[in-house]
Order: C-alpha cells, then sequence, then structure tokens
C-alpha cells in the first residue's frame, strides 16, 4: 500500500527521475513473479502425469468408450476430448441420417462404436499414446478402424507434431518414408495378395504421411490408417523404425525428452 502511495506522490508532483526508478522495480518484481509461478507450473506438471482412464458406455446405442486424461488441465486433454466427441457425433450422426425411418432400437443394436487406447511410453514429464476407434453401422458392408497418436510434453503443455521431432531443413521426410516401406515390405513378405514392390511408390515423404506416431526411448512408431497407403482389407498398418537409424536427424532436446532429463 505504501510502495502505490508513493507512486500516487511522484506522479503529482511529476518527479520522472524517481518514476523511472519505480517503473523498473515493477517491472522487476513482475518478471521474479512470473518466473516463480512458471517455475511452479512446470514442475507441477513435470513431477508427475498421473494417467486415469475415462469411461463412456451407453448399451442402448452400444456405444463402449474409454480414453485416457492426464491429472492436470491440458492440451493433451482437450485434443482427446475433441477427438472422442468428433468420433461419437460422426458416429451418431451417420446413423440417424441414413436409417431416419428404421426402428432406432434396430439400427444400434446392430451398429456399434468402440474406442480404447494405449500407452506406447511414458516418463514423468513425457507420454506417448494411440486411440482406437473401431465401429460398425447398421446396413454397411464393413466397419471402419481408425487410430489416432498423441505425444505430449508435460512441462511444456505441448503435443508434438513429427516436425518438432526432427532438424529443420533435413532429410528426415525421405529417410523415414524409405525406412518405413521396407518394414512394410518386410512385414507383407509372404503375403501373396500385395505386390511389396510398390510400396514405396505409395508412400509420401510429407509430415501429414507420417503425423500418427508414438515416441519410445529407442524408435518411433509410425501408424498408417485404413486407405492411406494400403488397401482397406489390409487394415490399419504399423511400422517400428529404430531411433539409431535417425540420429542424425532427431534435434536433441527430443532425445534427452525420451531419457527421462
Amino acid at each position: 500500500m505504501a510502495f502505490f502511495l508513493q507512486l500516487a506522490i511522484v506522479l503529482y508532483s511529476k518527479d520522472y527521475p524517481n518514476l523511472i526508478n519505480m517503473i523498473q522495480k515493477i517491472f522487476k518484481l513482475y518478471t521474479i513473479v512470473y518466473l516463480i509461478i512458471s517455475f511452479n507450473n512446470q514442475n507441477l506438471l513435470a513431477k508427475s502425469i498421473c494417467v486415469k482412464n475415462s469411461t463412456l458406455i451407453n448399451k442402448k446405442m452400444n456405444i463402449d468408450i474409454e480414453y485416457p486424461q492426464i491429472n492436470v488441465p491440458s492440451k493433451l486433454n482437450i485434443a482427446i476430448n475433441k477427438l472422442i466427441n468428433e468420433e461419437k457425433s460422426f458416429y451418431l450422426k451417420y446413423l440417424n441420417y441414413n436409417y431416419p425411418h428404421k426402428n432406432t432400437q434396430e439400427v444400434y443394436q446392430n451398429s456399434s462404436l468402440n474406442i480404447s487406447s494405449n500407452i506406447a511410453y511414458q516418463t514423468p514429464n513425457f507420454i506417448s499414446l494411440a486411440v482406437y476407434s473401431t465401429n460398425s453401422v447398421y446396413g454397411s458392408a464393413h466397419g471402419s478402424d481408425n487410430v489416432t497418436a498423441f505425444n505430449y510434453i508435460a512441462a511444456q503443455d505441448k503435443i508434438l507434431s513429427i516436425q518438432d521431432c526432427f532438424r529443420p531443413k533435413t532429410n528426415y521426410l525421405t529417410t523415414i518414408k524409405n525406412l518405413a516401406a521396407a518394414d512394410l515390405a518386410r512385414q507383407l513378405a509372404k503375403d501373396k495378395t500385395f505386390n511389396i514392390n510398390t510400396i514405396s511408390t505409395l508412400i509420401e515423404a510429407k509430415n501429414e504421411t507420417f503425423r500418427n506416431f508414438t515416441l519410445t526411448r529407442t524408435s518411433i512408431i509410425i501408424y498408417f490408417n485404413e486407405y492411406e497407403v494400403l488397401p482397406y482389407f489390409m487394415g490399419i498398418q504399423k511400422v517400428n523404425i529404430d531411433l539409431k537409424s535417425l540420429t542424425k536427424y532427431v534435434r536433441p532436446e527430443i532425445l534427452a525428452i525420451l531419457h527421462g532429463h
């Protein structure tokens, strides 16, 4: 209170040198408070990413959803909630739009929406996970499966994109493409229904192509949804790439986070 009284006196007397000095003191005080709050918030996040599963079950509509939420307000929770709401909304709108005159209960009983998740890797400050959505719809020839991956740094409240993980202006996209194509070819080597020599031509060296990925201490796992690379009947594809083969491209700070630093 005394400080603000002094400030008022200085303003009234037009003692500009003292005014400048007081403004500098205010700025320093603000900076110190800001740093303390930021440090405490980062510590709160970094100390413990605690994951709990939330569930949403509606037996009447054949909806069974289990999804992860971490213990602090975060962009990760917001993004996962948005995904869950979009998947559920699309499912219900599709049923109601395509079968408006059908018995509602008959439609629901012959349809389903299931959402689950899998944590690929976790440290106190980092979590990497995949959310899987499976639906089957009344009257459709087949259902659909979809995976969305998230990589989250708690101390920064940041969800990583693929480009966040690699050094800019390097050849990481082409290298990932070639390694992913090689791993897919290895997995499908015994599958006579598909020509593995064409795989490399089906994978584009773009950030969007590799948007769904999870990270572990030693690897990056890329997910390709139905139709993205291979035909629908072959389902979701997953390739595992050793980070050692990408060492010269990976940002050092990402490697440090994966090792728990």
